[in-house]
Formats: C-alpha cells, sequence, structure tokens
C-alpha cells in the first residue's frame, strides 16, 4: 500500500472519529466516504473506470443531501462497493460477486493499512521523523492559541469547535469513536487491496463440479414449465386487480401483498442463480429456455407491482413499500440485462460490468427521488381526500418530507404530523453534520 493511498485511509479513520460518531448524518460522513474511495483509487496499479467512479462519488455526497437514515444507508453501501468497483472492474459474473463483499472483508483491509504504516515507520530514520514531529507540536500550540482567540471572540465558532472536537467522557462513547475510525481505516484498506488483487485474479477457471449439458436442459426445462403453468394458473390472482381481491373471499390487502413478495423473493433468486450456472454453456436451447425463464420471472415482477399498486391505493405509500417498488424496478432491469446478454456473445462479456453501473445508478436515482417526500406527498394526497392517515407513522418521517408535510392545513392536523419532526430540528447540526435536508427544512 502506497504513501498516496495510506494518507486518505488515515483521514478517513480520523474523520470518523472525531467528526462522524455521535454526530447526525451529514458533511463528515461524506467527507469520510470520499477519503475511503480515494484510498482505494490511490493504490489502484491500473486505470480506474471512471464511470463507476462517478457514481460512487455521488453516491457518497448523498449523506449530505438526504436526512432519512435508511436512504444513507443504502448510499453509503452502494458508494463503498462503487469504490471497490472503481478499482477492481468486474469482468465476470464471478469477479461482480467478489466485488459486493470486498469492502466487508475489513479484517484484510486492516492488515494491509497496519503493514503500510510498519513499513513506513521501519523504513524511516529517526532524524527523518524529527522534523515532523517538532512541525507537529508547533502547529498544535498555533492552532490552540490562535483556535482560543476566535473562540472567545465567536461564540458560534466556540460551540461549533465544542461539538466537533467534544470526545465525551463516556468511555463506551470514547470506544465507539476509536471502533468507528478503525472500521473506516480497514474499509479503505478493503477497497484497496481489491484494487491490488485486481489484477492477480488470472483467467476465469471451471468449476469442479459442474452440471452436464443434458442436466441442464432437463432441470432448466422442467422448471421453464413448472413457472409456465403457474403464471397460466395464477392469472386471475396476478392481474385480476381490485375486482378480484374484493371478490375473493378471505383474500386481504396484506395477504395479497406479501404473496406478491414472496413470488418477488422465490422466482427472482431461481431465476438469477439458474441463469447464473447455466448461463456458461453456450448451447443454443439451453439459452432459449433460460430467455424463456427470465420472461416468465418479469411476468412475475409485474404481478408483484401490481399487487404494489393495489395496495398503495388503500392503505398509502410507506418506506417498505416504495422499497419495494425500486427493488422490482432494479430486479426487472437486471434480467433484461441478462436476457439481452443471453442473446448477444459481445454483451455477455460486458454484462457484469453493466449490472454494476445500473445498480450503483439505481441507489442513486433511488435516493434523488427524495422517499421520504414522495411518501409525505402520499400523506398530503390522501389527507386531500379523507382517506386515514397513521400518524404515528407520518411522524417517525425525516425532514426530508417536511416541505410536502407543510401542505396539510392546520385545520386538518398537520401541524400534529409535522410538530415532532421539527422538534427533532431544534438540535443544531454543526460542521460536521451539515446536512441540506435540514438546512432547508429549518
Amino acid at each position: 500500500m502506497s504513501k498516496h493511498a495510506l494518507i486518505p485511509a488515515l483521514v478517513a479513520g480520523a474523520l470518523s472519529a472525531c467528526a462522524v460518531a455521535e454526530q447526525r448524518v451529514g458533511l463528515a460522513l461524506s467527507l469520510a466516504l470520499l477519503a475511503v474511495i480515494a484510498a482505494g483509487v490511490a493504490a489502484a496499479p491500473s486505470r480506474v473506470d471512471r464511470p463507476v467512479l462517478g457514481l460512487a462519488v455521488l453516491l457518497a455526497l448523498q449523506p449530505t443531501l438526504r436526512d432519512a437514515g435508511w436512504v444513507v444507508v443504502a448510499c453509503t453501501v452502494a458508494a463503498l462497493v462503487g469504490g471497490a468497483g472503481a478499482v477492481a472492474s468486474p469482468g465476470r459474473w464471478p469477479a461482480l460477486g467478489r466485488l459486493v463483499v470486498a469492502p466487508l472483508r475489513l479484517l484484510r483491509g486492516g492488515g494491509l493499512v497496519v503493514d503500510a504504516v510498519g513499513a513506513r515507520t521501519r523504513g524511516a530514520r529517526t532524524r527523518d521523523w524529527a522534523p515532523v514531529a517538532r512541525g507537529a507540536g508547533l502547529a498544535a500550540v498555533l492552532v490552540a492559541g490562535f483556535g482560543a482567540l476566535f473562540a472567545s471572540a465567536d461564540p458560534a465558532f466556540a460551540e461549533a469547535g465544542g461539538e466537533l472536537f467534544d470526545v465525551g467522557e463516556d468511555p463506551w462513547a470514547i470506544a465507539w469513536r476509536l471502533v468507528l475510525g478503525a472500521a473506516a481505516c480497514a474499509a479503505a484498506g478493503a477497497i484497496a487491496r481489491a484494487g491490488l488483487a485486481a489484477p492477480a485474479i488470472g483467467p476465469w477457471r471451471q468449476p469442479r463440479l459442474r452440471p452436464g449439458r443434458t442436466e441442464l436442459r432437463m432441470a432448466v426445462g422442467a422448471l421453464v414449465v413448472l413457472f409456465a403453468a403457474f403464471v397460466v394458473v395464477q392469472l386471475p390472482i396476478l392481474f385480476g386487480g381490485d375486482d378480484h381481491v374484493l371478490a375473493t373471499g378471505g383474500l386481504g390487502y396484506g395477504d395479497y401483498a406479501r404473496a406478491g413478495f414472496l413470488q418477488l423473493l422465490v422466482v427472482a433468486a431461481l431465476t438469477l442463480a439458474v441463469v447464473g450456472v447455466a448461463a456458461r454453456d453456450r448451447d443454443p436451447l439451453l439459452r432459449g429456455l433460460l430467455g424463456a425463464l427470465c420472461v416468465l420471472t418479469l411476468v412475475v415482477l409485474l404481478s408483484a407491482q401490481l399487487r404494489l399498486g393495489l395496495v398503495e391505493d388503500a392503505y398509502g405509500l410507506t418506506r417498505v413499500r416504495y422499497g419495494g417498488q425500486a427493488v422490482l424496478v432494479w430486479l426487472a432491469a437486471v434480467l433484461v440485462v441478462v436476457l439481452l446478454a443471453g442473446a448477444r456473445a459481445s454483451l455477455s462479456r460486458r454484462a457484469p460490468r453493466i449490472v454494476l453501473l445500473l445498480s450503483l445508478a439505481a441507489v442513486l436515482g433511488f435516493s434523488i427521488t427524495n422517499p421520504d417526500g414522495r411518501i409525505g406527498a402520499s400523506v398530503v394526497a390522501r389527507a386531500a381526500v379523507g382517506k386515514p392517515i397513521d400518524r404515528h407513522y407520518v411522524q417517525g418521517l425525516s425532514a426530508d418530507a417536511l416541505h410536502q408535510l407543510w401542505r396539510i392545513p392546520r385545520a386538518r392536523g398537520g401541524a400534529t404530523l409535522w410538530r415532532p419532526i421539527e422538534a427533532r430540528l431544534e438540535r443544531p447540526d454543526g460542521i460536521a453534520g451539515f446536512n441540506v435536508g435540514r438546512w432547508t427544512a429549518r
């Protein structure tokens, strides 16, 4: 691990320990993510994938834009995966799978950072460290002195500096800061390691246990017949719509939606797993069966989308339902890529990278659409026509929803919805926790 990669890794750890821990989601988290990605880019021995890197950087900026924690978590994970993908662009499906787990290999990443620090320490002579130590001491004296003057001159500056550097007296809080800082360093090392290991992966090797062409034809053919029979038998349920739900005894909206999600999870997992194994064979008949399997899966995904629409019309939009819509669209897009890759050999070689770009763009688009704001707009629409609202659920939304909720008049109970969210905004953010969503809501 080079010095140019080690420095941003250590910066990410310092930012996480000092500015991210015990702070609200905001600017500090974005800076720490950018430092982690920069460490991987600096360690990459070859040219990075710029489109993937661009998406990773945009995803890293989302914690400064969005206040919704569930959205920030998705963007953070996607930014780390994107950082790994930028330095180790996947050429095959197994490589794509390794990229997804690459940022989670914290032990190996932390070991790489520790080894790099040890190598720098052992390789440096004492007299080389003397100027650094003297400079650090002089800088500390000057910053402390001038910082005290600025703090005494401006109470706002004093408050911001106190929030940023107050580590607290609670030993658990200090331990949490140390753990978070170490995890950030390890994540940077894990991404750097992914870039360093990418050229050494070598050509893809055939698995030891691999079904033959006859076995694959029979298995995939039977699965296609099963899926086709399911779609034919379930046509009234899949596309019956609202009238069918109301006319079927004992079939409620909740059961209808849960059945759709169960089909989504099982069918998508089976289809992608089977395609991942069987698509390695270029047999035309097998390719046709896999294409039919993907098409039937798209039909089931469409049915799940219709089910979600019925539930949203009846009960309104929630985070689970909005996230479910996003997953449905993403899975359908991935299946379309798989279908096209099966039809064209030239596209199949680029399909893993396309799926990576598609997935990162999907998470970025999900954040840009402002999910909590969309949920707030749904609440406003339901309130306008007198439909019931789950007030306790709405009060738990983030500041991203306030601009929509303010449209509900006080006479219709709007204040009871937005007051709890406004109360949470009374806590100041400081520099480290600067967030556009909360800033605009104030």
